[in-house]
């Protein structure tokens, strides 16, 4: 199967509780993944609670995690085509 590729918001909540889930979401929403926290989101999102990002995703695991802008994921209706620039 090949890797999907997708614009997603990523938000980690702003009051941590035990076992605190970030958010990954589809502006469409037809894509939603709720994933524990850990050292790896956290230094993705450079100390902040809401970020944008190219996700690329194989049948099991996140494969890659590009910072993208906020314009990007607007103008994005989930889904994107395989020829990602960079």
């Amino acid at each position: 199967m090949k890797n999907k590729k997708l614009i997603v918001k990523v938000t980690i909540p702003y009051i941590i509780t035990d076992n605190p889930k970030c958010k990954f979401e589809t502006r469409d929403g037809k894509w939603i993944q709720e994933v524990p926290v850990n050292s790896q989101i956290i230094k993705w999102m450079k100390g902040k609670h809401e970020g944008y990002f190219e996700l690329e995703l194989s049948p099991i695991k996140i494969v890659s995690m590009k910072p993208t802008t906020e314009t990007k994921y607007y103008a994005s209706p989930g889904k994107t085509d395989d020829k990602l620039p960079g």
